[in-house]
C-alpha cells in the first residue's frame, strides 16, 4: 500500500511528526483504542492461522505495516520550507 502526501496537505507540522513516527517505528502512537484491538487481533489470528498472545500479534501487525506500507512525501523545492523541514527530520 502507498500513502501519498504532498506538502500542501500538511496543515500542521504535527503531521510530519506522525510520518516520522511511522518511518522510524512502523506505528502511530494511540492510533487504536483498547476496545479496537480485540477485533484487530481476531483478524490477524484468522489471516495467519495462529494462536498467539496479544503482544506477539501486535508485533506481527507492526511488522506487516513496516513491510507493506510505502510513504511518498511530495514537496515543492521552491522557497525555504522544504529545506527547513529536511533539517528538522
Amino acid at each position: 500500500s502507498t500513502f501519498l502526501l504532498s506538502d500542501t496537505q500538511l496543515q500542521d507540522e504535527i503531521f510530519l511528526d506522525e510520518i516520522h513516527s511511522v518511518l522510524t517505528s512502523g506505528l502511530i502512537n494511540n492510533l487504536y483504542g483498547k476496545d479496537e484491538l480485540p477485533p484487530l487481533y481476531g483478524r490477524l489470528r484468522r489471516r495467519r492461522a495462529v494462536e498467539r498472545e496479544a503482544t506477539e500479534l501486535w508485533s506481527l501487525f507492526v511488522e506487516s505495516i513496516r513491510t507493506n506500507l510505502h510513504i511518498v512525501l511530495c514537496a515543492s523545492p521552491v522557497g525555504t520550507l522544504l529545506r527547513t523541514r529536511c533539517r528538522k527530520y
